[in-house]
């Protein structure tokens, strides 16, 4: 656990995670700005990072502003399904999400496949990539 503006909840997640999940994207963009913010990449218990959170919500400015920061590096973290937050905006149908994430330069991890074998772009996931093009 962590203290202060790092303060995990009993499911792991920080005021980040919940910033990202509530579309608070001004919070998004100053909390990890913050010298007494250091979790910026934390993992939620389930694996779960605030991009997965903001993917999932269909909060594409979020996405943006959470992947944009200096101090992210979580453009390809995988949960504990091993699903990418495309993984996470595609089940929930946020082609607008899916956009951004895959036009990320940092992301690179656009055919990695979940913990059933499926990439984005697979089954219960297609409705969302197929919106795409």
């Amino acid at each position: 656990m962590f203290s202060g503006a790092d303060a995990a909840d009993s499911h792991g997640c920080t005021a980040l995670h919940d910033a990202a999940d509530q579309d608070h994207t001004a919070v998004c963009r100053l909390l990890p700005t913050s010298d007494k913010f250091g979790a910026a990449d934390h993992k939620a218990s389930d694996g779960e990072t605030v991009v997965h959170a903001a993917a999932y919500k269909g909060h594409a400015d979020v996405c943006t502003v959470l992947l944009s920061s200096a101090r992210s590096s979580g453009a390809n973290a995988t949960d504990a399904n091993r699903y990418t937050a495309v993984h996470d905006a595609a089940t929930e149908d946020h082609a607008a999400v899916c956009r951004v994430l895959l036009a990320f330069k940092k992301f690179d991890a656009a055919d990695h496949k979940d913990n059933k074998g499926h990439t984005a772009a697979y089954g219960p996931y297609q409705r969302a990539c197929r919106r795409l093009h």
